[in-house]
């Protein structure tokens, strides 16, 4: 186990931005599980649209059922609502989610699942990173008592560590790098 702070070469916050005296973070590529990037998702629809509408006028040229165009409108369309979706729920649920109130000691994130934790930093011990050799980093907010709150995990550990390090800035929490393998 290793105490290490990552330096922010520019001096300024790159990863949290002060709004109405709460530091917001901001979201960034992670590349991993239900907070990667959804547009590589709707990337793909849209490309299988294409496809779909390649398919439908070369056949409708031949014939006009309306049996061929049937199942081709409703594939499209639930390619369209599927990639809707997955852009709102990550703009609700998966966007920014963690939110530093320094004036009332006050660090609120939201977990995977959607819920809104709220934790006040007396209650809080350190900030982890969990570091696991050719698999995504985790960052973990660890209470006294032992249990741990996941915040992220992303396969770039330099990015992760300076957003804990920024983290420990506006909390005053020691940041404790670990190692598995």
């Amino acid at each position: 186990m290793k105490h290490r702070v990552y330096s922010d070469r520019r001096g300024m916050m790159e990863f949290f931005r002060e709004k109405n005296g709460k530091y917001h973070g901001l979201p960034f590529n992670t590349g991993t599980g239900s907070r990667a990037n959804p547009m590589s998702g709707i990337g793909k629809s849209l490309g299988a649209l294409v496809i779909i509408a390649i398919v439908f006028f070369l056949n409708s040229g031949q014939t006009k059922s309306s049996k061929l165009m049937l199942p081709i409108i409703m594939i499209a369309g639930s390619f369209l609502v599927t990639s809707l979706i997955s852009l709102l729920v990550h703009k609700t649920v998966m966007g920014s989610d963690v939110i530093v109130d320094q004036m009332a000691g006050i660090v609120s994130f939201r977990t995977d699942r959607g819920v809104r934790i709220t934790l006040q930093t007396e209650q809080l011990k350190e900030i982890v990173i969990n570091n696991t050799p050719e698999k995504a980093s985790k960052l973990f907010l660890q209470r006294h008592e032992g249990s741990r709150y996941l915040l992220m995990s992303s396969k770039d550990p330099v990015k992760l560590g300076m957003f804990a390090n920024e983290l420990s800035i506006l909390t005053s929490l020691t940041v404790l790098e670990e190692t598995d393998g």
